[in-house]
C-alpha cells in the first residue's frame, strides 16, 4: 500500500529553499521542471549532479526571465554540462505571455500511482532571494495532482511556443 502525503512550507518561516535543493536528489528516473525563473545556482548544481547519476531532467523556463542575467548565468551552466538526457527549452504560454509556473515533477514517468511520483509547487521561485519573500510551496505525492501536472507539462512542453532565437545554446570550447 502507498502512503499518500503532503507537506507545505511557507517562508521566511520553513527554510523551503533546503527542501527544494534535497528535490533533485530524490528523483530516481526523472525530474520535469517548468518554471518562471531559475537564478539558483545550488538548485541548478544539484539538477546536475540528479543528471550524472542518470535522471533525465527536462527544464522549462520562461523567455523573458531567462533572459535576466542571473537566470541566463544558471540556464548556461545547465546547457554547458552537457549531460546525456537533459532537455532545456526557454518558452512563452501558448497565449504569448508569460509562463509562470513553478513547478517540479519528480518520477512522473513511473506513474501517478507511483510511491516514487511527487509534484512540487506553489508561489516560491526557483532563486535564493525567495526565502526572504512571503511564499509557500507544497510537495505532494497524490495521484490525482501528479497525473495532472504530469499531463501539464507534457501538453506545455509540446505546445509552448518555443523559438530558435530563445534557446540557450552550449558555450563554444577553444579547440572544439
Amino acid at each position: 500500500m502507498i502512503e499518500r502525503w503532503r507537506r507545505t512550507y511557507y517562508t521566511p518561516e520553513d527554510d523551503v529553499r533546503a527542501v527544494l535543493l534535497r528535490l533533485p536528489g530524490e528523483a530516481r528516473h526523472t525530474l520535469d521542471c517548468e518554471c518562471y525563473g531559475l537564478a539558483d545556482e545550488a538548485f541548478v548544481a544539484a539538477l546536475i549532479a540528479a543528471g550524472r547519476r542518470g535522471v533525465a531532467i527536462r527544464v522549462m523556463c520562461d523567455r523573458t526571465q531567462s533572459a535576466g542575467p542571473a537566470d541566463r548565468a544558471v540556464l548556461q551552466a545547465l546547457v554547458d554540462a552537457n549531460l546525456p538526457g537533459l532537455a532545456v527549452r526557454i518558452v512563452e504560454s501558448t497565449q504569448h505571455r508569460i509562463d509562470h509556473l513553478k513547478m517540479l515533477i519528480l518520477d512522473g514517468v513511473d506513474g501517478a500511482l507511483a510511491d516514487s511520483s511527487s509534484v512540487w509547487n506553489g508561489s516560491y521561485n526557483f532563486s535564493a532571494a525567495a526565502e526572504q519573500q512571503d511564499n509557500y510551496a507544497t510537495w505532494d505525492n497524490d495521484p490525482g495532482l501528479v497525473a495532472q501536472a504530469v499531463a501539464k507539462f507534457r501538453r506545455d512542453w509540446t505546445q509552448n511556443p518555443a523559438r530558435p532565437e530563445w534557446q540557450i545554446l552550449p558555450t563554444r570550447r577553444e579547440g572544439a
